[in-house]
């Protein structure tokens, strides 16, 4: 695990209390209890090394899932497990584009639309450059209904058909007409998203290489916990967007 997982596993830990935490692949009875408690789905890398999922968190707030931070391969196999709902959430966070935090998307789309949704999921992530593409064009890179790669599953873009629901897919940067900048200490933006009416989220711009990058944090009620993926170490950052 990188020194930078290192320190949001640190801050989630001093921001919630101890049994709010469940262990990856475990069935998590504890959630049926109220208020908030995070599951990790996958905590491994893009190697999917001792049979661990890569990239996924899950937020449970009174017994149901809510937000899910990244998707990983393999993490949308420990969600079923775990007897969680895509239907149920109410967003779905990105911390970075790449395919050890992004592979399960289409499984978790389809989950959903096996479900039966009908609401709306808002999804955020970063914004792009020319290393990367932004979210927005990710997104219409998968489901485009005409040039997507799963265009199967293209009617969650498709403003033409009623049916199930849609994938409403955002560019997290400072001046997005659809998020809230606030500025801190003239150091860092925290742009605050909606993320339904039981949790608030804000993200952070970090470094991770050449590729543009998210910290989140989710809050709900009286309790806060921070989730970085790849990133380059900025405990200051991370620390002012946890206050």
């Amino acid at each position: 695990m990188s020194r930078t997982r290192w320190i949001a596993v640190a801050l989630a830990l001093l921001l919630t209390k101890p049994d709010a935490l469940l262990a990856e692949g475990n069935v998590p009875d504890s959630c049926d209890s109220p208020g908030l408690k995070v599951q990790v789905l996958g905590s491994g890398g893009p190697d999917l090394a001792g049979g661990r999922a890569a990239s996924a968190y899950l937020v449970w707030i009174d017994a149901r899932a809510r937000v899910l931070i990244d998707a990983g391969p393999g993490s949308a196999l420990r969600m079923v497990a775990a007897g969680a709902r895509a239907s149920d959430l109410d967003a779905v966070l990105l911390t970075l584009l790449h395919a050890d935090h992004t592979l399960d998307l289409p499984a978790l789309v389809s989950i959903a639309s096996q479900e039966g949704r009908v609401r709306p999921l808002p999804l955020y992530g970063p914004t792009g450059n020319r290393f990367a593409p932004s979210t927005v064009t990710f997104i219409r890179t998968l489901f485009d209904g005409a040039r997507g790669a799963y265009r199967h599953l293209g009617d969650v873009l498709s403003p033409l058909v009623k049916e199930g629901f849609k994938l409403d897919a955002h560019e997290v940067r400072n001046r997005a007409s659809s998020v809230t900048v606030r500025r801190e200490d003239n150091v860092a933006s925290f742009i605050e998203v909606r993320a339904g009416e039981r949790a608030q989220a804000a993200a952070a711009e970090v470094v991770r290489g050449d590729y543009p990058a998210l910290a989140w944090r989710v809050r709900s009620g009286d309790r806060s916990i921070v989730f970085t993926g790849d990133m380059n170490a900025d405990v200051g950052t991370l620390e002012r967007l946890a206050q």
